[in-house]
């Protein structure tokens, strides 16, 4: 079994986009200095006056039943074409860079992360939020490379497969948080038509269980090979305890970056929100371009199926790509995480 299904996508004003995610530029002027300037400036110098010239800131799976539950609208982006490029079996493509990341949260962050170091089997210490611990997965498929922390999975049960990353120095329960995502190799090339390749952030973390956090993120789905946004708990979809709210976007990576891997980076926002019950929002857009006004998937967990308390923040991904039910493909993927940023779910 793997852990995908379909839904839909819901719009809206988007709350966070006036908080900490504001950028404050100081772009420089260009003066002309006349005579009459040059004359002062000399006088000022003598007496012993100091001139400086001022900037003016400016604020700137599908085999899964899909469960009963809420239910999310979407305006998906359809491609017009699909092109396959494919990265040979084996290997790596070069670490992706993102031309224009989301801004790093202020000095009220929960945590940050540009993971610039070099680290094997592990993620080092986060600037603002400690030691990366990991708590589920093998040491020797997590890494960092000086501008991203890397997780290589090969492909089997979600449930047995994933690895999970957190930072046990935090303690949160409503945050809103974005990261970057880059897909080192085209799931296309070896066909898949169940599961699926993903990527999230990890909330209010308690335990690796079926309602032991909430994830909210993206995968790159097998069997529409579009990016869809998804929410859940760990139970997995169709399975006792289940929590799951999901959309297609409609962005095909191998559309959006026809020259082959890296595919990405993408941006993705969340926010989670409350307690009994708890809500959520997400969007998902390609480094580079527009980032969507409103929300593209939001729903509630009415049920309480996931933590209702405080925990750590963290990181999840994941690799189910099967032929067929249960018949997982000889398949290793490269999860490439950058750009991390948690901070306070404004209003």
């Amino acid at each position: 079994m793997n852990d995908r299904q379909p839904s839909g996508r819901e719009t809206g004003g988007d709350p966070d986009r006036a908080s900490w995610w504001t950028r404050v530029t100081a772009p420089g002027r260009t003066r002309t200095v006349t005579a009459i300037t040059a004359v002062a400036v000399v006088v000022a110098v003598i007496l012993g006056v100091t001139l400086s010239g001022g900037t003016s800131p400016t604020a700137q799976h599908r085999p899964e039943a899909r469960p009963p539950g809420p239910t999310a609208t979407t305006t998906s982006r359809p491609s017009s074409r699909t092109t396959t490029a494919s990265v040979p079996s084996g290997s790596v493509a070069s670490a992706p860079t993102t031309a224009a990341p989301p801004p790093v949260p202020s000095a009220g962050a929960y945590t940050s992360d540009d993971f610039a170091r070099v680290v094997t089997g592990g993620w080092g210490t986060a600037p603002t939020g400690g030691p990366w611990s990991l708590v589920k997965g093998a040491a020797s498929d997590v890494s960092v490379n000086g501008s991203a922390g890397v997780i290589a999975i090969t492909a089997g049960s979600y449930l047995t497969v994933d690895h999970v990353l957190v930072l046990p120095a935090t303690s949160v329960r409503d945050y809103a948080g974005s990261f970057d995502v880059s897909f080192m190799e085209n799931i296309n090339r070896v066909n898949p038509q169940y599961g699926g390749v993903l990527a999230y952030l990890v909330a209010r973390f308690q335990n690796t269980g079926a309602n032991g956090y909430y994830r909210l993120g993206v995968v790159w789905d097998a069997a529409s090979r579009r990016l869809w946004l998804r929410t859940q708990n760990p139970a997995g979809k169709g399975h006792a305890g289940d929590f799951t709210i999901e959309t297609n976007t409609g962005i095909d990576p191998t559309a959006d970056f026809p020259g082959g891997a890296p595919y990405g980076p993408y941006h993705v926002k969340v926010r989670i929100t409350g307690s009994g019950p708890t809500t959520f929002a997400s969007k998902l857009w390609k480094a580079g371009t527009p980032e969507p006004g409103g929300w593209m998937l939001t729903g509630t967990d009415a049920n309480n199926l996931g933590p209702q308390v405080a925990g750590p923040i963290g990181i999840r991904a994941s690799d189910d790509l099967q032929g067929s039910p249960g018949s997982y493909l000889n398949f290793t993927a490269h999860v490439v995480i950058g750009h991390l940023a948690v901070g306070p779910a404004t209003s």
